[in-house]
């Protein structure tokens, strides 16, 4: 049998029955751990470079500024070019069937587009994460 599951280290800590789990499963059979770190510059290029179908050196500029922005995490990243083309700083271009982008508008960040998510929630969808954000990362809905 082959289990596989994903934790993020700083959640180990705070739930003991991950900890738990981890343990026994060590001591019944060989556990091997993976560590995922942040993608590189290379990476982040390589999936907005398939994202717009552009090659490495025409987006390697943007690219740039969504590792930075993102600091590599492949979800982030995913989604924040997605909002680059929401917003309209990324966009194709029919004419010359390219992909085009005005950096200087780029100003947003990570934390700007989980605001902007929020946002878009039903008033008490949104209240709920307000309670819940001051509680921890965990909690019981019926609180």
């Amino acid at each position: 049998i082959f289990f596989f599951f994903a934790v993020r280290d700083n959640e180990i800590h705070e739930k003991l029955h991950v900890k738990s789990l981890i343990s026994t499963l060590a001591s019944q059979n060989p556990l091997r751990k993976l560590i995922l770190e942040p993608l590189d510059a290379s990476s982040v290029t390589r999936i907005v470079g398939e994202m717009t179908g552009c090659s490495e050196n025409q987006i390697e500029s943007l690219a740039k500024i969504v590792a930075g922005k993102t600091r590599g995490n492949p979800f982030f990243v995913i989604q924040f070019v997605g909002r680059l083309y929401d917003e309209g700083i990324l966009n194709f271009n029919v004419d010359s069937q390219k992909w085009e982008y005005n950096i200087d508008r780029i100003n947003a960040n990570v934390i700007s587009l989980l605001v902007d998510e929020i946002e878009k929630l039903p008033d008490s969808a949104a209240r709920i994460l307000q309670m819940a954000s001051c509680i921890g990362s965990s909690f019981s809905l019926s609180l």
